[in-house]
C-alpha cells in the first residue's frame, strides 16, 4: 500500500478488563495509541422503523500497529467498532506485513 494514503489521523482504543467496581462488577480499562489510516465507506443502512443508521467502513492501517478484534478506532471524533479481526496483508516480494485491513461499523 502506498504510505501516502495513510494520511488521516486515528486512534486505536485498546479495551481490556479493569478493576472491579464497588459492587464487584468488572470494569473496562482502555489505552489509546495514535496512528494514521485511510478509510472508505462500504455501505450504509437504516434499521427499519428506527432512526438508527449503521455504516460499514474498510480501514487501512500501517503494518506495524497492534490491533485485535475487541479494539475500537476513533477517526475524526467518530468511534468505530471492529466487525471482525484485522487482516494482515503481506507484501509478496518480502513476506513482511505491509499493512492491516479491518472492517469497522459505526451506529448513529
Amino acid at each position: 500500500m502506498d504510505e501516502r494514503l495513510l494520511a488521516t489521523p486515528c486512534t486505536i482504543v485498546s479495551v481490556g478488563a479493569g478493576t472491579a467496581d464497588v459492587y464487584g462488577d468488572a470494569t473496562e480499562s482502555t489505552t489509546s495509541t495514535d496512528t494514521v489510516c485511510h478509510y472508505r465507506q462500504l455501505s450504509a443502512s437504516e434499521l427499519e422503523g428506527k432512526a438508527v443508521e449503521v455504516t460499514q467502513w474498510r480501514v487501512y492501517l500501517p503494518g506495524t500497529v497492534s490491533l485485535v478484534g475487541t479494539d475500537r478506532l476513533t477517526i475524526n471524533n467518530d468511534s468505530y467498532t471492529l466487525a471482525g479481526d484485522p487482516y494482515p496483508v503481506r507484501r509478496p516480494t518480502t513476506g513482511l506485513i505491509d499493512h492491516l485491513e479491518v472492517l469497522v461499523e459505526r451506529a448513529q
